[in-house]
């Protein structure tokens, strides 16, 4: 993992149970997503990590009912009732 992502991943992980929301911004094609899918590997390593995230891929075509809104906050509130 290069250095600068390694300090960004570490920042994100020291704040990330102080109750505020965090957005990440930023030009296309700069690290985004893999900042994100980064500090989702470092939480899934944790011992109850695994259950802390969910992943959806809105451009995958195996998702296209994922599109509407109301089917996507089911499945959120789905998959949320499993892990509790």
């Amino acid at each position: 993992m290069m250095e600068i992502k390694r300090n960004y991943v570490d920042t994100l992980i020291q704040h990330r149970n102080s109750g505020l929301v965090k957005i990440l911004t930023g030009l296309r094609r700069v690290g985004k997503s893999t900042l994100l899918m980064q500090l989702a590997e470092e939480i899934q390593n944790e011992k109850s990590g695994k259950e802390q995230i969910l992943y959806f891929n809105l451009e995958s075509l195996q998702n296209m009912n994922l599109q509407d809104y109301q089917v996507l906050y089911q499945e959120i509130l789905t998959h949320s009732k499993q892990t509790e």
